[in-house]
């Protein structure tokens, strides 16, 4: 069905599909048993869900809280917006596609929401490797981040680079259609192998390397220095030398290598992590230290191995599909239901990257119930004030708990200053 200005057309799955048994027990349009496409609504409907909850927490806790004001924040947020839009701008059209076997009548719509759901993707792996950049940077500058202009500079870079890219298809570079397997509009990758290769490279394999080789690096540094402070540690421990002969420099410099290891290990376990932990970190013996290397390092393999997990199989899938157009002309060797699989895999990234960037974080789940306890307080003032009511103990309460915040700020402060060291790190890289 066209309209006179010629903008909607009826997309529709392909003619064979109308040969297909129509008596209840399968989709007229798609040949998918209805048991199958009611189990793929309710999976797309979850993971829609899932990303917006997800990537909106993220977003609040950071912006409502003052301790999570930092450079890789900024980044963290940025991940969380993008994803946020994924969750709201293409997952929705996925699911009223799976459930009416087919997309809406307007071309129009449809080379929206292929073109934009290049951009989200393209941005959220861009920033995925931005994050492994600014740690690898934080380390290997004695933790100390990168500033926030620049910072800014590579958020606007990442959106610029995903926009441009991402619009070749708009110019006849390839093209956007509707992927019947993918139940969504996205870009025909067996239309032009010189675009499906440039974007491979260009989304995949360099934000693939960044971050390999970024985590890698780190996670050596941490290993490096948790065996040094375990030979320190057994030194000191069997040493016959005096109590008072630990005080002054040496003593402190015991006591700062502690720190300082162990506000490592934080920074590479999770994205929000503090650099500092409490008095508690100053006291730990090896084997506290070694524990927490090995989180900090399983957390590490759980943010490589998603990544390739989500996008392995779908740039896969579009490598094949290019190459098998360039030497037969066709695209029919990978089967529709991988098709469908990599595509959904690659949404489920954006569910995914919150849990190992924020939610899992033991401070970020502390930020939120702080949040969520502020909230209260301030529902509990408005309530009492509105029947006018003595509201002194809700103030106090709720100045108790900023003044606390503002303790948790400055211990932050007075803890990084632990963390200037000189060329240590650097070294024990080699």
């Amino acid at each position: 069905m066209e309209h006179v200005d010629g903008s909607c057309v009826e997309l529709s799955s392909p003619p064979q599909a109308a040969a297909i048994n129509t008596s209840g027990a399968w989709s007229s349009e798609t040949g998918v048993p209805w048991s199958s496409q009611m189990v793929l609504e309710t999976l797309m409907l979850l993971m829609c869900v899932g990303a917006v909850t997800g990537n909106t927490l993220v977003i609040v806790v950071v912006v409502a809280t003052k301790t999570f004001h930092s450079v890789t924040s900024v980044l963290i947020v940025n991940l969380a917006v993008s994803d946020l839009l994924v969750g709201c701008g293409v997952m929705p059209f996925v699911a009223v596609s799976v459930l009416n076997s087919e997309w809406m009548n307007c071309t129009v719509l449809c080379v929206y929401v292929g073109y934009t759901s290049s951009v989200y993707c393209t941005a959220s792996v861009l920033t995925l490797a931005a994050i492994a950049l600014d740690r690898y940077h934080s380390i290997m500058k004695c933790l100390r981040s990168s500033s926030h202009w620049r910072t800014c500079v590579l958020v606007v870079w990442i959106w610029l680079q995903a926009l441009v890219s991402s619009f070749p298809p708009l110019l006849g570079w390839s093209s956007i259609s509707y992927i019947a397997p993918m139940h969504s509009c996205a870009v025909n990758w067996a239309a032009s192998p010189s675009y499906t290769t440039l974007m491979a490279a260009l989304s995949y394999f360099t934000p693939a390397v960044v971050m390999v080789f970024c985590y890698v690096s780190i996670v050596k540094v941490a290993q490096s220095h948790a065996r040094r402070i375990h030979i320190l540690h057994r030194s000191v421990h069997h040493s016959r030398i005096p109590s008072s002969g630990f005080t002054g420099r040496s003593s402190h410099q015991y006591c700062g290598n502690l720190c300082t290891t162990s506000g490592l290990i934080h920074h590479i376990s999770a994205g929000l992590e503090s650099f500092v932990g409490s008095e508690e970190n100053t006291s730990q013996g090896p084997q506290q230290s070694f524990l927490r290397q090995n989180r900090g390092t399983l957390r590490v393999f759980m943010i490589i191995a998603a990544f390739f997990l989500c996008w392995t199989p779908y740039t896969g899938v579009a490598l094949v599909q290019a190459a098998e157009s360039t030497f037969s002309g066709r695209s029919t060797l990978v089967p529709s239901s991988v098709v469908t699989f990599s595509y959904w895999l690659l949404l489920l990234g954006s569910d995914i990257n919150p849990l190992l960037y924020a939610l899992l974080s033991r401070r970020f789940q502390n930020a939120l119930q702080g949040l969520r306890h502020r909230t209260r307080t301030r529902t509990r003032v408005g309530d009492v004030g509105s029947t006018g009511r003595d509201n002194n103990m809700p103030r106090i309460r709720s100045a108790q708990l900023y003044n606390s915040d503002n303790l948790a700020s400055q211990s932050s402060k007075y803890c990084s200053t632990i963390f200037t060291i000189s060329t240590d790190y650097k070294t024990s890289v080699t």
